[in-house]
């Protein structure tokens, strides 16, 4: 199953991934192995002509304005959007819309306005978009004009919300309310069930810098923890194997269903029910050949699973492993311990325990070896970042990551019992909070998590995504933090992650005082200067006569002999009462006043300066010595926003 599976990744790769279709083609035409060329064949063919459906059908609905009514299935459900996957092969579309009261599973005919412009770029690190979309075979955007329910068809949605819905309750047994807040429940409800959502910013970060992503994550892990536990559980009851067997695949389908079906989850359920269907018909199963079947059904029924970063992690940290594994374990000699090539009969009990402790580390070892090196590249390309101590946290994780899933499933299942579920409840919250100290103090580690970006040069304007009612702005590196706006409490997680993979440093914060403390930062005062590597900062303070929502300071930077002005939520009026030399700049950076927008007061005063719209279509390095096409092209779509308004 190999070569068919090169084939449909080289369809999937094309125009340069032909080259893959021929060698499968020309291996087995070679080894006149004809049943695995008709297999190659006839898999790359299905693959092109769904692959050629779905373009075609992505392009026509590309091409036109509006939407005629499509029937289709709710995949996803978001505040004010829902992913759409239309009948037959169609590609899936995200439709925007107000009050939409709508969920996963939902059967549903809609009328939508296609959106022309792509996704915007986003930050290295923090959500992207466009790869989003990608990732979920999500063709264009649209907004709703027209949505009619059409009851609850039976679908994979429906399948996944129902699981989604038991889960719902599930995650209320590992976590009450009112004990939302402890770390120690988070990870259970997500190392269990595979409720991340469940888990806050500041434990969601410390394991991503632990290098340990993965607990929260439902995959091959978990499903094989749930299935060794249910055996042993199975063997303690004395079950028969022709019993055990196929109830074990019953409960597992079960589990998945219940995490939200992932494609890891999903990848591990198939491979167990192959083997354990090799057991019970007494068949020899291949680990390469069940590993590409699995593959190649996936990637034939959902293409675009080829750009999304769990499958990709996936499949390849399980053919790593079971590489590395069968490499080194069966070639390599012991690294401490007897002879190799001693007989077993006439080896003490001790040195028999010394064996087998030596073969269990070097496992460990090895297995992180393995997955660190293939999940790396993975990670640099989707996040931006990698872990330095991967490979150390997994393997001090081994044992209180296990105990902590056999525990939480305890806790989870005895929950009824009075004094046994509190007991289990006890040993799961003990071993979660092991898992927490060996994370907390890997990711302490100086270079644990280092970002895969080049450093931002000096003279940047970094813009910094907040939400709806604040933006940031960093000017320099190191430079001063501006923030706009109603900052949300969680906006210290999003800043950090921000400065983090463009490499920058804040010196000096304007605008959040807590902010400061958070990041461990000076408060730039009105009328103070600050001199830092990236240039010179002075901070103007408006007039205290004029209206509260006039009264924003205005920061002024030089920088290599030019001079940016950063104005964001200052009105025209504040503009207005400033010394006119504090107004003079070759740059200027604009925000949203509500009051009194500064935009057409700019255009009339500063006719020799480029102008910048934060809230506009801004690139990543935004350096104040760029283009004079570039500006002229953000200013055209920040006049036509202001058109509109």
């Amino acid at each position: 199953m190999a070569l068919p599976l090169l084939a449909v990744v080289g369809v999937l790769l094309a125009p340069w991934g032909w080259a893959a279709v021929t060698v499968a083609l020309a291996w087995t035409t070679a080894a006149r192995a004809w049943k695995s060329a008709a297999l190659c064949l006839a898999a790359g063919l299905l693959c092109w002509l769904h692959v050629s459906l779905l373009q075609s059908r992505a392009e026509a609905l590309r091409s036109g304005e509006a939407l005629a009514e499509l029937r289709g299935t709710v995949a996803e459900v978001y505040p004010h959007a829902f992913v759409l996957q239309p009948e037959g092969v169609f590609p899936a579309l995200l439709l925007h819309g107000q009050r939409l009261a709508l969920e996963a599973g939902d059967g549903v005919r809609v009328r939508a306005l296609l959106r022309s412009s792509p996704p915007p770029p986003e930050l290295p690190g923090l959500f992207d978009r466009a790869s989003w979309q990608r990732s979920r075979g999500i063709a264009a955007e649209g907004d709703v004009l027209e949505l009619r329910l059409e009851g609850h068809p039976l679908s994979w949605a429906a399948l996944r919300a129902w699981g989604l819905s038991l889960r719902q309750r599930a995650v209320r047994v590992l976590m009450p309310e009112g004990t939302e807040a402890d770390a120690r429940r988070q990870l259970l409800a997500a190392l269990v069930l595979g409720a991340r959502d469940e888990a806050q910013l500041d434990t969601l970060e410390l394991f991503r810098r632990g290098g340990c992503m993965h607990a929260f994550a439902v995959s091959g892990l978990h499903v094989g923890l749930v299935a060794g536990f249910c055996w042993m559980l199975f063997r303690c009851l004395r079950v028969r194997p022709a019993v055990a067997r196929p109830v074990l695949l019953l409960l597992l389908a079960l589990y998945v269903v219940v995490t939200g079906c992932a494609v890891p989850a999903l990848r591990a359920y198939l491979m167990v029910a192959v083997f354990t269907l090799g057991l019970m018909l007494r068949q020899r199963v291949s680990c390469l050949n069940t590993w590409c079947a699995v593959a190649c059904l996936f990637l034939l029924a959902q293409p675009y699973l080829l750009h999304h970063a769990g499958f990709l992690l996936s499949f390849g940290v399980y053919a790593a492993i079971l590489g590395g594994v069968s490499l080194c374990l069966r070639r390599d000699s012991p690294w401490f311990g007897p002879d190799a090539y001693l007989p077993y009969r006439v080896q003490t009990a001790a040195e028999l325990r010394l064996r087998s402790l030596e073969r269990l580390l070097r496992s460990l070892v090895v297995v992180s070896c393995c997955a660190w090196l293939v999940s790396l590249p993975v990670t640099v390309l989707y996040f931006h970042s990698f872990n330095s101590c991967a490979v150390l946290t997994n393997v001090l994780l081994s044992l209180p990551l296990s105990l902590c899933m056999a525990c939480g499933l305890l806790a989870l299942l005895t929950a009824w019992a009075p004094l046994l579920g509190e007991l289990c409840m006890g040993a799961a919250l003990l071993s979660a909070r092991a898992v927490l100290l060996v994370v907390g103090g890997c990711a302490s580690i100086p270079g644990a998590y280092l970002p895969a970006t080049p450093p931002a040069p000096a003279d940047t304007v970094l813009p910094v995504p907040l939400g709806a009612w604040a933006e940031g702005c960093l000017l320099g590196n190191p430079g001063v933090l501006v923030m706009c706006g109603t900052p949300p409490r969680n906006a210290s997680h999003t800043v950090r992650a921000t400065l983090f993979h463009a490499h920058a440093r804040a010196a000096a914060v304007v605008g959040a005082p807590e902010l400061a403390q958070a990041l461990g930062c000076a408060v730039l005062q009105p009328g103070e200067a600050l001199h830092t590597a990236s240039g010179t900062y002075r901070l103007f303070a408006a007039p205290n006569y004029l209206e509260t929502a006039c009264q924003q300071p205005i920061l002024q930077w030089e920088h290599a002999g030019k001079r940016t002005l950063f104005v964001g939520d200052a009105s025209a009026l504040t503009l207005a009462e400033l010394p006119g030399e504090a107004c003079r700049a070759d740059v200027i950076w604009l925000g949203r006043n509500p009051v009194l927008p500064v935009r057409r007061f700019a255009k009339d005063e500063w006719q020799n300066a480029r102008i910048r719209y934060l809230s506009g279509a801004a690139p990543y390095y935004a350096a104040s010595d760029a283009a004079d096409e570039d500006d002229t092209e953000l200013s055209a779509t920040a006049d036509d926003e202001a058109a509109q308004e």
